[in-house]
């Protein structure tokens, strides 16, 4: 959109601000606890759900047990990984804040 030199004036901003929203990015909070087991809801995982199934079905009890012991230890061990690269991501949003002068109705 091409913007007056002088700014907008009120009207124009109340326009643009029901048409386009507020100029922020929205950022959801996850619960980290509901976080760990949706670490094994995807395609992967079900497929190691199957072959766990399977061995136990066929009486492969020690491949049973280590199939579901793989995913479990390294979402055990990714989880906290991932929590801290969230943290760390938040540490810089708010160091980073960026600031902007504009001009609104010619000020």
């Amino acid at each position: 959109m091409e913007t007056p030199r002088g700014g907008l004036i009120q009207y124009e901003t109340v326009k643009q601000l029901a048409i386009f929203g507020d100029n922020e990015i929205t950022e959801e909070n996850k619960n980290p606890f509901l976080e760990f087991p949706l670490r094994y809801w995807c395609p992967m995982p079900w497929l190691l759900d199957l072959a766990m199934g399977l061995s136990f079905s066929l009486h492969h009890t020690l491949d049973g047990i280590i199939i579901f012991t793989l995913p479990t230890v390294n979402t055990a061990i990714g989880h906290p990984h991932s929590r801290g690269l969230q943290r760390a991501a938040e540490l810089l949003n708010t160091k980073l804040a960026i600031k902007a002068k504009v001009l609104w109705g010619g000020k």
